[in-house]
């Protein structure tokens, strides 16, 4: 009885949502009158392709920590957290707790399931962030990019912070271990090893 009370909750709560933005959803029913077909073809079979692309990174991810995971499960994931994140208000935090969720039923622990849905959110931002500078440079010619230089270019290079920061992650860890074993000293906390400590977690 509280599931269903609660799936007709969310189911309410989506309801509420949509029924704020009909206006946006009438001026985009005008732009469909616009629509070329044949492009639209091409952007539901890219949309697929991304779908399973994102579907075989969490293959990936999980048979890294011995899981084996079904293309049809991780697609169906997928496609649920989708959905949450671009319906819900503060979808993202939903998508991850059900992500974790799914992951664990499959049989991963907790420190593989919250690092798959860790790595996957990362890995998303770096390619879109990495898109979204690819558009900003071809859409420079027209002019009508110039106000989004800033903005793109903080995702750009906060993207490629993360990808300096996980090559060298070695590195940022001895870094991290210094500090904490200077705050061991001032204050006596964290007990134990803390250097076997981090690089459990690394492991």
């Amino acid at each position: 009885m509280v599931r269903w009370v609660l799936v007709a909750a969310v189911v309410g709560l989506a309801a509420w949502v949509v029924s704020g933005q009909l206006g946006e959803l009438t001026g985009a029913g005008r732009l469909l009158a616009h629509l070329r077909w044949s492009w639209a073809v091409v952007a539901v079979a890219v949309e697929v392709l991304s779908y399973l692309a994102s579907a075989q990174l969490q293959r990936v991810l999980l048979w890294s920590g011995g899981i084996p995971a079904g293309m049809g499960r991780t697609t169906l994931i997928g496609l649920a957290t989708s959905a949450m994140q671009n319906s819900l208000p503060a979808g993202a935090a939903f998508a991850g707790v059900f992500a974790y969720r799914q992951y664990r039923r499959m049989g991963a622990d907790e420190v593989l399931a919250a690092w798959t849905v860790v790595a996957v959110t990362g890995c998303l931002f770096v390619g879109l962030a990495g898109l979204a500078v690819v558009g900003l440079l071809l859409a420079f010619g027209t002019g009508s990019a110039l106000g989004l230089v800033q903005v793109l270019g903080g995702l750009g290079a906060t993207a490629a912070a993360l990808v300096l920061l996980w090559s060298r992650r070695r590195w940022v860890l001895a870094r991290v271990v210094g500090g904490i074993r200077l705050g061991q000293r001032l204050t006596g906390r964290p007990h134990g090893d803390v250097a076997a400590h981090a690089q459990r977690v690394a492991d």
